[in-house]
């Protein structure tokens, strides 16, 4: 009776990705001429690892450049077998490699590498998400205090958060083109990096964030109610100011509509992401469309009903100690790493 499709399915895979014994699968393809069945099997292994460790390159350029092209060819030879890929959209392969390399050993000299990968597929898989109808204030203006506070906002699926205790965002940025001078500017002790990394008219954007900013809005994207939120905003940064910070979000069309139930944060410092195009030098302050172009009277009614709005809940939570949590600040870096574009000594070669 033949095998069914799964099982037949299963073996291949097998001989492909985990290079054990080849012969069960080798049985199921047909004879030809000139080369055996081991022989095209193990060509079609070369063509996969290939094509995916291509694909992989191209999603972490960085990683690549701080590793080198021989260890990385290597690490995504263990990564493959590891994570392989599960859909039939290649722009999916490759989420894992920030955990796999948190536990991979032969990377351990370079403790920033992992965090460097989960920026770099930040920026991946925000380029290709589309973003949705975003919040309004007017939206939010007509819900009374008590439905604000109880609101559970989302990011918008076209934008990633992301906090390191490395200076993850200045090192990528040192590594896009001629950029030694940068690399050797960076501040290993500056206290590291907390972003909210979104995609806006298929243009990347890096918004830096304040503790209390990004302690909201990690608050938010882990599904608590807009006032528990605040709440630990406020115990990461008794300065918080949701007025400012909420008037931001709502500019740049960070959240979701309240009909989509999703939500986002707001930017201080915007770079634009190479791929499109922007200029990778330096910090490039921008202001978002809509909102953020108001002039007269129109402008000031709109920040007017934004502080009232935020004072509703501020009045609320100032003295509700059980909306309260921990919140721990970011560590500040205190070790020194090589400042050279050139791979780590430790890491040249193979990892094998």
């Amino acid at each position: 009776m033949p095998a069914a499709l799964h099982e037949i399915q299963r073996q291949v895979m097998h001989a492909l990705l985990q290079r054990g014994d080849a012969t069960a699968a080798a049985a199921l393809l047909r004879p030809t001429p000139g080369l055996d069945a081991a022989r095209r099997l193990q060509l079609y292994r070369n063509n996969c690892f290939e094509s995916l460790s291509a694909a992989l390159g191209a999603v972490y350029p960085v990683v690549r450049q701080l590793v080198g092209d021989a260890f990385f060819r290597a690490l995504a030879r263990r990564f493959i077998p590891a994570f392989p890929s599960r859909s039939g959209n290649l722009h999916d392969f490759g989420a894992e490699l920030s955990e796999f390399l948190r536990g991979f050993e032969p990377a351990t000299s370079l403790p920033y590498l992992p965090d460097v990968a989960a920026l770099e597929w930040a920026c991946h898989a925000v380029y290709h998400e589309a973003p949705v109808p975003a919040l309004s204030l007017d939206a939010l203006a007509a819900l009374d205090a008590d439905q604000q506070a109880a609101l559970r906002l989302k990011l918008q699926p076209c934008a990633r958060l992301l906090a390191s205790e490395w200076p993850v965002l200045d090192l990528w940025r040192a590594h896009q083109g001629n950029a030694e001078d940068a690399l050797e500017a960076i501040d290993w002790h500056g206290g590291g990096t907390r972003l909210l990394v979104a995609q806006r008219e298929l243009e990347v954007e890096f918004r830096l964030l304040g503790v209390g900013e990004y302690a909201w809005l990690r608050a938010l994207h882990d599904g608590e109610a807009l006032a528990a939120a605040c709440g630990l905003a406020l115990v990461a940064d008794p300065g918080f100011e949701l007025p400012a910070v909420l008037m931001r979000h709502l500019e740049l069309g960070s959240f979701c509509a309240l009909d989509h139930t999703s939500s986002a944060e707001a930017p201080r410092t915007l770079l634009r992401h190479p791929r499109a195009g922007g200029d990778p030098g330096g910090p490039t302050p921008e202001r978002s469309k809509g909102a953020a172009n108001q002039t007269g009277s129109d402008w000031g009614a709109d920040r007017s009903a934004t502080g009232q709005l935020g004072g509703r809940l501020d009045s609320r939570l100032r003295g509700n100690d059980e909306v309260v949590g921990e919140a721990a600040p970011l560590t500040a870096c205190t070790s020194s790493f090589p400042s050279s574009t050139t791979p780590h000594p430790a890491l040249q070669g193979d990892p094998s």
